[in-house]
């Protein structure tokens, strides 16, 4: 019964604490927002998710189905960054040293954190149900509440996926190599992954897949809404369409059907709790890899035995007065060197990478000399920008990581000699690693691509060095650049493909972006010396 008394509060705990921060509160009004924009109404000119060249009529089952399909979607995405620093945060502030010497055990911990993280993954889905009741009477399509088919898809369909996602963080964070930016990198190609995975189930008929091969959920009521739209429009294809899309201007207004909602099975119910199950499993595993905040267990490399080797002892120099040492002294010479800082900032920030990586970029390198043009812009491009995500993930937040802003801080005009040499540093990885297409672009003179290639090269790392400077750390610019180098370079998302990989014309928008950026980083940096 302790162990039960123990999980509760540190569950409570933990859930009281991050919810009393503004931070909470900003990211409840972000999923009030979002509850309000995934419900447009005629005529706004984009749709979220629609069957083709149909959606359902805004009744209970839809709004709370379709509401509830965009929050398991976006949820396992940014649910998982929002959660996974709770045992993080422990060890920073020394709490989980205290804990360490409580009887509290490791499975009891791990578990504590998991539930603390689907309570707050709880906390913002529950919002989202009643923004979904809210935007019912606002759109005022059908008037008439169901609550059972307004929230239940947010009970069956979006709270699994949370349990999973939330013991998923906790995983992470146990496993040494998937602590830090690797691991929320590699979370991200796991979730599309997992996405695609799930494109590919079908959704003919009114039942779908089995529910065990569907994490997020969306396969069960895709396929009941497909049936229905069928039954009504026999001429609809099957296809559909789920995230915020532009609609053309001039094209028809959705046509759409009544959906009486979800009709669900004792087996459909037991699928989703068994992905509820498979999270208490990663939870509990996350127990095995728990080290119980043992610094030394996470170090990638074990400490060398010192050397012992004899020194001979050294005579002391002869001390004259101190008028006399004062005059042998020559004057310091003053010399600032802006490429010695650059090179010193570069040598920072590749420092700790192994031979492998090296190898990768000049593979990638080689690779944009010999690829044919055709495939040097949209294939070897977002490959060469994707490998050093890492190193420029770390730009601009090195002081707050290691503790050194107090003697950054106090050299020598930081703002205008140390904060551009590291800016420099992170373009000099861009042109380095994506130098390759650029040797193919200027010798098939493709001046599009060769501008939108240096776009590119100076709008990433300074990305990484605003939104390391603000927010001091590196995972917003680890997810904000995944999704914009997914969206943009490889789906050719409109305004988005910053490298001019598949679109061009866009070097302008990105120039003047860069500027901006530049902007914000610079008063950020004035904002950190000043309350330094």
């Amino acid at each position: 019964m302790s162990a039960v008394r123990s999980l509760y509060h540190l569950v409570r705990a933990d859930f009281l604490e991050r919810t009393r921060r503004y931070s909470f509160l900003i990211v409840l009004g972000l999923t009030v927002w979002a509850g309000y924009v995934f419900v447009p109404p005629d005529g706004a000119g984009y749709s979220v998710m629609t069957l083709g060249d149909y959606r359902g009529l805004y009744n209970s089952a839809w709004i709370g189905t379709m509401v509830a399909i965009m929050a398991s979607v976006i949820l396992t995405l940014a649910g998982f960054y929002l959660v996974k620093n709770a045992v993080e945060r422990d060890e920073r502030t020394g709490v989980g040293q205290i804990i360490a010497t409580t009887p509290i055990s490791k499975l009891v911990y791990v578990l504590g954190k998991a539930l603390s993280n689907l309570a707050v993954l709880s906390a913002m889905v529950a919002v989202l149900a009643v923004v979904a009741l809210a935007m019912q009477l606002i759109r005022g399509e059908d008037p008439q509440l169901n609550l059972w088919s307004l929230w239940s898809p947010f009970v069956l369909v979006v709270l699994p996926a949370m349990a999973v996602v939330a013991a998923t963080a906790v995983l992470f964070e146990t496993i040494g190599f998937l602590r830090g930016g690797f691991g929320n990198i590699s979370y991200f190609f796991i979730w599309v992954a997992v996405i695609m995975f799930g494109a590919t189930l079908p959704t003919q008929g009114p039942e779908g897949s089995a529910p065990i091969n569907d994490l997020f959920g969306l396969n069960i009521p895709l396929a009941h809404m497909t049936a229905a739209a069928r039954a009504v429009y026999p001429a609809y294809d099957g296809s559909v369409t789920i995230g915020i899309t532009d609609l053309d201007e001039g094209m028809p207004a959705l046509q759409t059907f009544e959906w009486a909602g979800m009709a669900w099975t004792t087996a459909q119910v037991a699928g989703r709790l068994l992905w509820a199950g498979a999270a208490l499993g990663l939870a509990l595993l996350a127990g095995l890899f728990f080290n119980r905040f043992d610094a030394g267990a996470y170090r990638a490399k074990r400490a060398r035995p010192a050397r012992t080797e004899s020194v001979p002892a050294l005579e002391p120099p002869p001390v004259g007065p101190a008028a006399t040492l004062a005059a042998e002294l020559s004057p310091a010479p003053f010399r600032f060197s802006a490429a010695a800082v650059v090179r010193a900032e570069l040598r920072l920030l590749l420092k700790g990478q192994r031979w492998w990586w090296y190898a990768g970029a000049l593979g990638l390198i080689a690779a944009g000399v010999l690829a044919p043009p055709e495939a040097a812009r949209p294939v070897v491009l977002p490959l060469a920008w994707i490998w050093p995500v890492l190193i420029w993930s770390g730009l601009g937040v090195r002081e707050a990581r290691h503790a050194t802003g107090a003697m950054v801080f106090s050299a020598a005009r930081p703002l205008t000699r140390q904060l551009p040499a590291v800016w420099l540093a992170g373009v000099s990885v861009a042109v380095a690693v994506g130098g390759g297409v650029f040797i193919t672009l200027a010798r098939m003179g493709d001046a599009a691509g060769m501008l939108g290639w240096a776009a590119g090269a100076v709008f990433v790392p300074t990305l990484a060095l605003a939104l390391g400077v603000w927010s001091g750390g590196s995972k917003l610019f680890e997810v904000i650049y995944l999704l914009w180098w997914y969206t943009g370079p490889l789906n050719s998302l409109v305004g988005m493909d910053f490298m001019g990989a598949r679109t061009g014309g866009l070097w302008r928008t990105y120039l003047v972006l860069t500027l901006a950026l530049l902007a914000a980083t610079v008063v950020g940096r004035w904002r950190q010396l000043r309350y330094a």
